[in-house]
């Protein structure tokens, strides 16, 4: 009842679900992955993330992969997704002063 179908979430063009375009790719633990696509669909951009080569294993395994993530968006909101993951205040330092 309360589950989503992402697929329902993703932007459609002319009737068939948009191709999924590379946005960016976040090393580290899985936090800052899972906080860019939480900040991209805060905005209304549907992201997925998908775990490049043989880091699935340690996934799999560990919980998270070593290699990071590859966080991937529709193309027709590329533009803005870039924008928004881009944008000086979407960073580390926020709220400290540099």
């Amino acid at each position: 009842m309360f589950s989503r179908n992402k697929r329902d979430e993703w932007t459609q063009v002319d009737g068939q679900p948009d191709r999924a375009v590379f946005l960016t790719h976040v090393g580290g633990g899985g936090m800052e992955a899972e906080i860019t696509v939480s900040r991209l669909r805060s905005f209304g951009i549907p992201a997925i993330l998908k775990t490049p080569g043989e880091g699935l294993a340690g996934k799999v395994i560990l919980g998270r992969s070593g290699f990071g993530d590859d966080v991937y968006v529709p193309e027709s909101q590329l533009a803005d997704a870039l924008a928004l993951i881009s944008d000086d205040d979407f960073d580390e330092t926020d709220g400290e002063d540099a």
